[in-house]
């Protein structure tokens, strides 16, 4: 029976792979000039582009009537089944463009590939290989064969390996810091056989067949199975196998990974393995070097992947210790039925309909029947005004953002079983306290505060009626317009983020220069650290030195001054902050100190030419001319403008604050210090309280930390120098006296420093 099945499995896949040969669109070749981006010492060349249905084969150096158009159309349904088929198992449909053309990602094929086989990044689409290889596909294509080098299934692969993957469980070899990387290699080989076994294409690897590639794999797994004597510790961890030295650790591991698609559900295992790869269901490892962890999560995803408790083929095949708490997390997760709930027990939906849900995110989930869903909700039956999830997914939850504070919502819910679609309707009543809060604008009433924004951000960028954040989870988010914010991609881990007149713009966590556009991520061809966007767009590059985008590269024409942060103003003159921690202004043919002020960051509003900052204490100033500048209310340790002057803020902690008036409105004087909620960094501080604030009989009291703990006590001036400091033990009140250090009238930072804990708030002294 078994048999039968898998032969009508392979009829049905030639059939379908028919059906789409015939019905591509005829591919018409362009002559053009080309940049090839892949390999570096290529450069721009005449090329002809063959545009399929997904992707494009740009050959360096041919003209259109040099191959045969039948047989490239051949080759064309062959790769674009091949990109199809990765981005299915995936997931991953909205990757960057490394090399492009007419929007589709390209496979560049060169007379010289810079000496390697094949060429390709992680996380962006495009990959490159020379001409030699290529052939053989299109002889294949030519003789009437599926066939498909290993190189193009290689290095596409590793565009769909995201780095962040790597978190997961990704190890150092032989105790060497730098000697890591080596599952995203496993995987990648892994893909030469998972994918050809999938579409029931033949494999072509310098002689070899399809099977004789995967025996040369998956033997050196099998033979680690077979002698006990190796176990994770002299095996897993050395870059080297022990009982065949010209052979690498990543054979192994590729090995496991086809033994796994093969024995734990052939396709819908890898489906769930990318998806946990790429979801927070299952944490990121501590370290490289934090083996327990990376084995513990190696066995949660392949469980949940396969769902079911591989706990012996873990601890009794490969002989890898799984620690208790792995193995009673994965139990709780399958749950008594040996499937994935989420967590928690759950039966048809959650929240159950019906109820009144009280904030403007909710997370639903469910244990509904089906293979993937489909999500709309919206004010009324079946619409789709609050969200169309715009596409199936397969997890059984999803995040809504964006609801209303009243009124009735409608959440239809589509599920699809054995390519069928079906949906259930279910009903929630909104009743959000305070009305939603501010929606980050005055109320009409003259009340102008810093608002705390639900979510966490690294970075932010603000631009006219838009608020940009980088989360956490290192992906963009933006403003939803209450109190908090709502994703907008996460095919592409950003660690930097602005936006102004040129557009949306980030950096990645390796450093290189993307555009947003069309919902897509465009790499501009540079590294940087820090980006700014005004009429220009410019980056500190990773050498500190200034660079500004001329559409087609990046110039520094801006000297030799070093920076680690920028901002654009109106004209061709960004801010930086040097090197040194100074401000510094750029007047055409030199920088210019501003002061004697240490900063974190700047923001510029280049509509009104308004320069925020803030300093190394977390406090906003802003500049007032003459190297001169003002505290205002407000902590923060990244800092925007929008062009109507509304500050946002991010802290050392990842909280997000908004001012939600026209900054103007506010200074030193404007407002009680104490309405800014202070900086706390932990629980414990949550009570604590000062007084009196402002001071006016130099005396302070400190009442709620933690009693008998060790702490120091310091106070500094807006320039960040310390003029009173004290060491001493908690106890239920601590009172400073300040007549010795003689302290001025003025505005200062206090700050409170525990083991762990930092509390930071503003003081006045009268």
């Amino acid at each position: 029976m078994f048999n039968y099945l898998f032969r009508l499995q392979s009829i049905l896949t030639i059939v379908c792979f028919m059906f789409l040969a015939k019905n591509s669109n005829a591919a018409t070749p362009e002559q053009t000039t080309f940049t090839f981006k892949v390999p570096s010492c290529v450069g721009t060349k005449s090329a002809t582009a063959w545009v399929g249905n997904r992707v494009v084969i740009m050959i360096e150096g041919e003209s259109p009537s040099s191959r045969s158009a039948t047989t490239m159309n051949k080759v064309l349904d062959i790769l674009d089944a091949m990109d199809a088929k990765f981005v299915e198992f995936s997931g991953l449909s909205n990757l960057p463009k490394q090399s492009s053309y007419k929007g589709l990602p390209v496979i560049e094929i060169v007379t010289d590939n810079c000496g390697y086989g094949g060429l390709a990044y992680h996380g962006t689409r495009g990959m490159s290989t020379g001409k030699v290889l290529f052939n053989e596909v299109y002889d294949a294509a030519n003789s009437g064969r599926n066939a498909i080098h290993q190189v193009f299934l290689y290095e596409t692969a590793r565009n769909f390996y995201l780095t962040r993957f790597n978190n997961k469980f990704d190890w150092i070899m032989n105790d060497n810091a730098s000697n890591w990387g080596w599952w995203t290699v496993g995987f990648n080989n892994a893909q030469a056989v998972m994918i050809p076994t999938s579409l029931n294409y033949e494999l072509l690897y310098y002689g070899q067949s399809l099977a004789q590639f995967r025996e040369g794999m998956v033997s050196k797994f099998e033979y680690y199975l077979n002698n006990t004597q190796y176990n994770f510790d002299n095996t897993w961890r050395k870059d080297r196998l022990p009982w065949r030295q010209q052979s690498s650790v990543n054979d192994l591991m590729t090995g496991m990974i086809i033994y796994s698609y093969e024995n734990f559900g052939g396709d819908a295992w890898i489906k769930k393995v990318y998806r946990y790869l790429e979801s927070n269901v299952v944490s990121d490892r501590s370290s490289r070097t934090s083996y327990q962890e990376c084995r513990d999560n190696v066995y949660k995803i392949w469980s949940l992947s396969a769902n079911r408790n591989l706990e012996d083929f873990f601890e009794r095949d490969m002989r890898w210790v799984i620690s208790s708490s792995a193995k009673s997390w994965v139990i709780n997760r399958l749950g008594n039925n040996g499937g994935d709930n989420g967590g928690e027990e759950i039966t048809g939906i959650a929240p159950k309909e019906g109820s009144v849900l009280k904030s403007n995110s909710v997370e639903f989930k469910w244990d509904l029947e089906g293979d993937s869903h489909w999500l709309y909700v919206g004010t009324s039956v079946g619409e789709t005004d609050i969200l169309n999830t715009g596409g199936e997914f397969t997890e059984k939850k999803y995040i809504v953002n964006n609801l209303p504070n009243t009124g009735t919502v409608y959440l239809r819910l589509w599920s699809k079983i054995n390519n069928n679609w079906s949906y259930n309707d279910y009903t929630y009543t909104m009743s959000v306290d305070g009305n939603g809060g501010d929606n980050g604008s005055d109320n009409g009433e003259g009340t102008c505060d810093w608002v705390l924004q639900d979510g966490n951000a690294l970075d932010i960028g603000a631009y006219e009626n838009d608020t940009y954040v980088v989360g956490t989870d290192n992906y963009l988010y933006k403003s939803n317009g209450y109190n908090g914010f709502s994703l907008v991609d996460n095919s592409m881990r950003i660690k930097k983020v602005d936006v102004g007149q040129s557009g949306l713009w980030a950096i990645n966590t390796d450093n290189r220069i993307y555009q947003y556009t069309n919902n897509t991520w465009v790499y501009r061809r540079g590294i940087g650290t820090d980006i700014a966007v005004g009429n220009n767009v410019y980056t500190i590059g990773t050498d500190g030195k200034v660079y500004k985008y001329l559409g087609d590269g990046w110039s520094s024409p801006y000297g030799t001054t070093l920076g680690t942060d920028i901002a654009a103003a109106s004209d061709d003159r960004p801010w930086i902050r040097g090197t040194d921690g100074y401000v510094y202004q750029w007047l055409g043919s030199r920088w210019d100190k501003k002061g004697n002020l240490k900063i974190k960051d700047i923001a510029i509003n280049p509509t009104k030419d308004e320069f925020v900052f803030v300093d190394t204490n977390n406090s906003v100033q802003k500049y007032v001319g003459s190297g001169t500048y003002e505290v205002l209310s407000g902590i923060g340790s990244r800092i925007s403008i929008t062009s109507d002057s509304k500050l946002w803020t991010v802290t050392s902690t990842n909280k997000i604050y908004h001012y939600t008036c026209d900054f103007a409105t506010m200074s030193s004087s404007a407002r009680s210090i104490n309405s800014f909620e202070n900086e706390v960094l932990n629980d414990d501080f949550n009570q604590v309280i000062f007084y009196p604030n402002p001071i006016s009989n130099q005396k302070l009291n400190i009442k709620g930390l933690p009693l008998d703990k060790e702490v120091t006590i310091s106070i500094s001036n807006i320039q960040g120098q310390v003029i009173y400091n004290l060491s001493t033990t908690t106890k239920e009140i601590i009172t400073l006296s300040l007549k010795e250090s003689r302290v001025p009238h003025g505005i200062y930072i206090l700050k409170i420093e525990m083991i762990d804990d930092v509390i930071t708030t503003k003081i006045k002294v009268n």
